[in-house]
């Protein structure tokens, strides 16, 4: 027996029903993960499930038990602006948002003709929303997409990937383009701040396969590479930081002590349990509870290190649509900030004030205000725990004056 088909019944507080089916094509001994409805209706859930499957030309049927759960009403859930996307524009990308909180950069690409495309990266201004596409003659050459851009700390250049999957750098001050990897691979990067308070002071960290790094077909995995800020041949001075099964797509942490990552617990055609995950400085991997990936875009830290946005998609069978969720580090807070939609919400960029999210709803962008700044999730979290020990005070106290 390979192919069980799963169905999950929930019962919203308003007595509406919904229907999720999963087709897993894995052992029946396994684990089988139900995510609860997105949904933006708070209050009592209920939920039981049926399982179908066949054996020896037999089709059997099983039912579970009915269980409740609670859907707490959102804290940082927002209003939303849109924003109309050009029309020329294909595969739009939210990339990155500028560490003055001024711009926000994307990628794009139009068509040249039925054989070729033509990449390109655009700012936004957060001010009136409009756009500027740079002009970077080396993108007139190649015939692919950016898969990944982003503002330096420092604010004076973009990093973006292109041309076979190298690092590029652009000057934003003098419209320079340097090449700063000689790679055949496409690589992911990130950046890595000694000083918090000297934002000049960083690293550019990339992830490169080891098998391909060291020309080694016994490595396996990825490797992270420290290659400076691409001055000074720093590229050449290249150190490894550490290395993984699953580094290929990751992101630093503010204070650059946690390595944030997608960890697949099991995976095959159609689907995949993957869960949030970080290293920490020791090289121990961490897995973050309360959260289910499937095959969701990478995840993100807000600006404080001590949440996370991530997004839940599936992983190419059923609906396209997916979700954006926010979670403490610790697995104890999760809020579900943009509800279901079939538009697929996937990429997306936090503000560094942590005020707001900007993302692409196709067909529009959104930009949601949060309700309240993610800087602030340490009080509002104490406040919960307060109120939660609220009702014991006050039981003690009238068993006191018994």
């Amino acid at each position: 027996m390979h192919s069980v088909n799963l169905k999950a019944h929930f019962t919203d507080p308003n007595g509406n029903e919904f229907l999720t089916i999963y087709n897993a094509e894995k052992e029946s001994c396994t684990n089988f993960t139900v995510s609860t409805p997105n949904t933006d209706v708070s209050g009592v859930w209920s939920v039981y499930v049926t399982v179908l499957w066949m054996e020896d030309e037999t089709l059997y049927e099983t039912t579970s038990n009915q269980i409740s759960f609670q859907v707490k009403e959102p804290i940082f859930r927002g209003t939303i602006e849109k924003i109309s996307v050009p029309k020329a524009w294909h595969n739009v990308y939210t990339q990155d948002w500028s560490a003055d909180g001024k711009s926000i950069l994307m990628t794009y690409y139009q068509t040249v003709d039925a054989d070729s495309i033509l990449p390109r990266i655009a700012v936004m201004s957060t001010d009136n929303f409009d756009i500027v596409t740079l002009d970077i003659p080396m993108l007139l050459e190649t015939d692919e997409q950016i898969g990944l851009a982003k503002f330096s700390p420092d604010g004076k250049f973009i990093h973006f990937v292109a041309d076979d999957g190298n690092l590029f750098r652009y000057d934003l001050g003098t419209s320079e383009t340097l090449k700063l990897t000689h790679f055949s691979e496409w690589i992911h990067f990130d950046y890595y701040h000694y000083y918090e308070k000297e934002p000049e002071m960083y690293s550019i960290v990339i992830s490169l396969d080891r098998e391909s790094y060291y020309d080694d077909p016994s490595e396996q995995g990825f490797i992270l590479l420290d290659i400076g800020n691409g001055e000074e041949n720093s590229v050449e001075n290249t150190h490894e930081l550490i290395s993984g099964d699953e580094l290929h797509r990751f992101d630093i942490s503010p204070d650059g002590k946690k390595i944030l990552f997608h960890k697949t617990i099991e995976s095959s055609y159609g689907w995949a349990d993957r869960v949030l995950a970080y290293y920490t400085p020791e090289g121990n991997v961490v897995e973050i509870p309360n959260n289910q990936l499937n095959c969701g875009s990478p995840s993100k830290w807000a600006p404080n290190g001590e949440m996370i946005i991530f997004n839940v998609s599936s992983c190419g069978r059923g609906a396209l649509g997916s979700t954006l969720h926010l979670i403490s580090i610790d697995g104890a807070y999760h809020e579900l900030v943009l509800p279901y939609d079939n538009n697929n919400p996937d990429s997306f960029v936090i503000s560094p004030d942590g005020t707001s999210l900007f993302y692409l709803k196709h067909p529009d962008f959104e930009m949601m205000t949060l309700a309240k700044p993610i800087p602030e999730f340490e009080t509002i979290t104490m406040m919960i725990m307060m109120l939660s020990v609220l009702p014991i005070i006050l039981l003690r106290k009238q068993m006191m004056f018994k």
